[in-house]
Order: structure tokens, then sequence, then C-alpha cells
């Protein structure tokens, strides 16, 4: 999606944001919901949107293969909120339904934080409390 030459990256992952610099060894990685900033060369950082997928970093090349990847500034908050409340309706019978509730809430969490600050169809709080959280 987003091709050029950078400097270096940060990802969401398992365990928190890994960071990448140019020269970076070899590494797979899991990536989870949230922001990847990439730092090019000159000028000012992009910053994506990212939903649960794999990063690789080979031959001084990072691929990212993701269920959904994004500019920040392309997400739409109105559309974050209804999936987070989708997210809220999840069944809770089974330990297993209540994980999966859990995780989808936290990623759709994400999803409506980050597209408040790229401000594309940016609700304020009292819009979104309107809409019944």
């Amino acid at each position: 999606m987003t091709a050029g030459v950078y400097v270096g990256l940060t990802a969401p992952a398992l365990d928190g944001y890994l960071g990448i610099l140019a020269g970076r060894a070899p590494l797979t990685a899991v990536v989870t919901t949230g922001q990847i900033t990439l730092r090019p060369l000159d000028g000012p950082a992009e910053e994506l949107f990212v939903s649960r997928g794999f990063l690789q970093v080979h031959d001084r090349t990072v691929t990212i293969l993701a269920e959904e990847c994004k500019p920040i500034g392309q997400l739409d908050a109105e559309r974050a909120w209804d999936l987070l409340q989708q997210a809220y309706k999840l069944p809770r019978e089974t330990s297993e339904q209540i994980v999966y509730r859990d995780e989808m809430i936290h990623a759709e969490r994400i999803r409506f934080r980050l597209a408040q600050k790229g401000r594309k169809g940016a609700m304020n709080m009292e819009q979104a409390l309107r809409r019944g959280l």
C-alpha cells in the first residue's frame, strides 16, 4: 500500500510497540490493532491504522500483511463508533465468546480513538453519547 524509502517505523505488536530502524536484522512479528508510524528520510511522519496481521523485515524491506491497513485520515469516526457498538453486542455466553468480545471491544476502541485523531467524520463526545454508548 504505502511504498517508499523510510528510515524507521513503529508498529503495534503483541508485547507492545515494535520499533524498526534502517538496517534491521530479519524479523517476523504478529501485529495487533493500532497505529503504524512511518518515518521517511525527509518530511513528516505518516500514520496508518492497522488491524491484526503479520510484519516481516527481510532484505531492507518491511512487509505488513494485515486484515486492514489505511491512513488514519481515511478512518470514519461514525463508522468506528458503529463497529464499537457492534462489539459490545457480541455474545458472552462462553469463556471463548467473552475473550473474543473483549478483544473486539479493545480493537474497536483503538479504531475509534484513531478515527477521532484523524478527524475525518469526527464526532465530539456529546454526539457519541447521544448515539448510545
